[in-house]
């Protein structure tokens, strides 16, 4: 069984047992185009919070620019993402281009 898969399935026991969980991926990739994602995309306590990572500091190792990657964070609870719902880009800045490698190590 694939990764995002088993994901699925262990967000959608947490939500079968009145638990919560928390799944980050970056937006527009298609872990949650799944099927066991999309169950879990339509429970009534799944909620999802979009940032930028740049806002959290995430920056490229070669030339030092934020990197934005845009990320959607799944989640049950409101407490597990309180303090990230500000982690938006302030579009003050330039972005690196992720492409290409660096020290023999894709981007």
């Amino acid at each position: 069984m694939a990764l995002g898969a088993i994901g699925a399935k262990v967000a959608q026991f947490q939500l079968g047992n009145n638990h919560d969980f928390l799944s980050e991926n970056p937006s527009g990739s298609d872990l949650y185009h799944l099927p066991g994602w999309q169950t879990v995309g339509r429970h009534e306590r799944t909620h999802v919070l979009y940032v930028d990572m740049c806002a959290a500091g995430l920056q490229d190792i070669e030339t030092g620019l934020p990197i934005k990657k845009p990320s959607e964070l799944w989640h049950t609870n409101a407490h597990f993402v309180a303090s990230l719902e500000d982690m938006k880009c302030s579009r003050d800045h330039y972005h690196a281009i992720l492409q290409g490698s660096y020290q023999g190590q894709n981007k």
